[in-house]
């Protein structure tokens, strides 16, 4: 593709900071490190924060969508799904002119009209993969710092009432994630 002169943010977020910051949401002392035995709120905070990265890369986005992944046959037939795929979207024209219902199990692909998931040719998909929280662009780290400073008092604390601020940090971020990964895409495809 070619250059083009995008404004990037690189003002990087870590998981440190975003647990720190939903912490400091709920009115628990930030913690200096997430190694070793943690504060309940800061082990739940840094549980959740997994479960909002994965939802959150989960969509596909720009930064960690692969398009063309060509998945080859095993020795045993089987199209193993790459380990850090949250989607795989097997591309129809694989089969040539008849159309497969490929679904992920068991970490490979089955066949759902064939029921089977022994393959003899690869196919080509669209695949979302789970990036580092530290490979991810500072927007959308923002983004997920953010939801998890809005999701730890709703789903531990049970307290929307600090939800205003926190919302609206929120819808800022999301719209600089949103703006971020239609900078960064290539609008040719």
């Amino acid at each position: 593709a070619p250059f083009s002169a995008h404004r990037m943010t690189t003002t990087k977020i870590d998981k440190l900071a975003a647990v720190n910051s939903a912490l400091v949401a709920i009115g628990s002392s930030p913690v200096s490190s997430l190694l070793g035995a943690l504060p309940r709120d800061a082990s739940v905070a840094l549980f959740l924060f997994d479960l909002v990265d994965i939802e959150a890369q989960a969509a596909g986005w720009h930064f960690n969508t692969d398009r063309d992944v060509q998945i080859l046959p095993d020795s045993n037939g089987f199209l193993n799904v790459p380990q850090d795929a949250l989607h795989v979207d097997v591309d129809v024209r694989s089969f040539g002119s008849s159309s497969r219902d490929l679904v992920p199990r068991g970490g490979r692909l089955f066949d759902r009209d064939r029921n089977s998931d022994v393959f003899t040719d690869p196919v080509r998909c669209e695949v979302v993969r789970r990036l580092d929280f530290g490979d991810c662009p500072p927007p959308f780290q923002a983004y997920v710092a953010a939801l998890l400073a809005v999701r730890l008092p709703q789903d531990v604390l049970g307290d929307a009432t600090k939800n205003e601020f926190l919302s609206r940090r929120l819808e800022m971020a999301w719209a600089g994630v949103l703006r971020d990964d239609l900078n960064q895409s290539d609008h040719t495809h």
